[in-house]
């Protein structure tokens, strides 16, 4: 998450202080060199410590704003260790936007892809026949 903050602040300008300024470091070799002041590099610091905590504070917010679902979601995953989207729709509700229509063939299929099949069909599958076929 600092990294990432860090890259908001020094790389790509995302920050009103120090303004749409990059002090990336492209050169490997020049890891320990700074192309910056003490003083920019202490408004550097202090500016990625502020995201981290104005993220940090938010998303505890909203996960303490959301905490019987997130309750509600570690039973569902206790109960079992994979869940399929329709598994998060009925813990969570409907997403507050929709899914692209590409994508949604894939996210609402319903099956588990990484479900193993059982004996009964793979036996079934490999002799040529099903289990309804047979009468004894």
């Amino acid at each position: 998450v600092t990294k990432m903050a860090y890259s908001m602040v020094a790389v790509y300008g995302m920050n009103s202080e120090l303004g749409l300024v990059s002090y990336g470091q492209n050169n490997s070799s020049q890891q320990f060199y700074k192309p910056y002041s003490e003083e920019t590099g202490r408004k550097i610091d202090e500016q990625t410590k502020g995201i981290v905590e104005e993220q940090y504070s938010r998303v505890k917010a909203l996960l303490a704003e959301q905490k019987e679902k997130l309750e509600n979601l570690a039973e569902r995953l206790a109960e079992k260790e994979t869940l399929v989207y329709h598994d998060l729709v009925e813990v969570l509700g409907e997403r507050p936007h929709p899914i692209k229509a590409e994508v949604s063939k894939f996210v609402t299929a319903g099956t588990n892809p990484f479900s193993m099949p059982s004996e009964a069909a793979f036996s079934a599958e490999t002799d040529g026949s099903d289990e309804s076929d047979r009468s004894t």
